[in-house]
């Protein structure tokens, strides 16, 4: 398994329980074929610039041990979720 990293932004308007909701997909998504090792949430940030009309948003990174067919699912779940602004996947280990 290997060591990512993944950093999504939700919009401002989304209510807590609906933050917590798509922290528990992504965790769900992820523990299929591996381990979340580390959840942190950043909170409320400015976006260096205009996001779907976006100005800020609450950014959420999430560290976890995965097989590499975790990524392109948390992708397709991300783009299609109209509450997330934008997502990122990074791989930490060489």
């Amino acid at each position: 398994m290997r060591k990512y990293e993944i950093i999504y932004i939700v919009k401002t308007t989304v209510d807590d329980e609906r933050k917590a909701e798509i922290l528990e997909e992504a965790k769900g998504i992820i523990e299929t074929a591996g381990t979340v090792t580390e959840v942190e949430e950043m909170g409320k940030r400015r976006l260096a610039y205009e996001i779907k009309k976006n100005n800020e948003g609450f950014y959420t990174v999430i560290s976890y041990e995965a097989e590499v067919s975790v990524n392109p699912i948390l992708k397709k779940k991300f783009k299609l979720n109209e509450d997330v602004i934008r997502d990122l996947i990074v791989r930490v280990d060489k």
